[in-house]
């Protein structure tokens, strides 16, 4: 049980030969990002900047340029609640450029842009979670190789759009042409 909160400064160049390559957020812990940055990092396994496997509030700073097999910038199996910050130019080998999500994601603002995955989305993999889009969250410009491919919805999920405030971004693209929903 504990809390971090993180309000400046960076966690770079990090390694983990399994999960979370720059932070990991066990169960029953809360990590509270309000600033930095988190980049440069590397996990064999889940989560190149975080695994998170308890609670994740993150209002601002950045998660960029981390790599893992699953969940480029952020692998959430606990509860992801973002208000603000960013999580961009992260790669997945397998699948989650940006984020793979396991628990619940809740996105009201900040973006998830530019991450790269080799398998299945680019931007947020929504495989097993409960999930819901609103406010001012953007979610754009991720790739699956060469094809553009913001999220995913794996085994049949639902996303919930625009629950909170009609004025949210997502874009999902579909050969090549952007469906803005």
């Amino acid at each position: 049980d504990g809390t971090f909160t993180m309000y400046g400064g960076n966690i770079v160049g990090c390694k983990a030969t399994s999960n979370g390559g720059g932070v990991m957020v066990c169960e029953n812990t809360t990590f509270n990002m309000n600033g930095g940055s988190i980049t440069g990092n590397t996990a064999g396994r889940f989560g190149g900047g975080i695994k998170c496997d308890g609670t994740l509030n993150l209002n601002g700073g950045s998660i960029s340029n981390n790599t893992a097999s699953l969940g480029g910038g952020l692998d959430v199996s606990g509860t992801l609640d973002m208000l603000g910050g960013s999580i961009s130019n992260n790669t997945a080998t397998d699948l989650g450029g940006g984020v793979n999500a396991n628990g619940t994601f809740n996105m009201y603002g900040g973006e998830i842009t530019n991450n790269k995955a080799t398998n299945h989305s680019g931007g947020v993999c929504f495989n097993n979670t409960a999930a819901t889009l609103g406010g001012t969250a953007k979610i754009t410009n991720n790739f699956v190789g060469d094809t553009p491919n913001n999220f995913k919805l794996m085994n049949g999920k639902k996303v919930g759009i625009g629950t909170y405030e009609a004025n949210s971004i997502v874009s999902k693209h579909s050969r090549g042409k952007t469906a803005h929903i």
